[in-house]
């Protein structure tokens, strides 16, 4: 999902605190919330993790690329930047 490792990223990103979900983007964490529920079914179905990781790697990159051209994507940013 985010094309390294979480070791990778804390290496690359001593300075920040957290992990990488803490730096995702709205659409990476939209996705990855679905990630998990997909995997969920999968592994209640019995699916291999080789398979699952496989499947669930095509589907990340088909969701992330749809959630970046969905224009309704936009209002949630506003709306996360919004003060209440």
């Amino acid at each position: 999902m985010f094309g390294v490792t979480a070791a990778q990223w804390r290496e690359t990103n001593r300075d920040k605190t957290g992990n990488m979900r803490d730096f995702a983007s709205i659409e990476q964490l939209l996705v990855l919330a679905n990630l998990e529920n997909v995997n969920a079914l999968y592994i209640s179905k019995g699916v291999s993790q080789s398979e699952r990781v496989e499947e669930l790697n095509c589907l990340a990159r088909e969701q992330l690329s749809a959630m970046l051209r969905n224009k309704s994507v936009d209002t949630l940013k506003k709306l996360e930047n919004k003060k209440f």
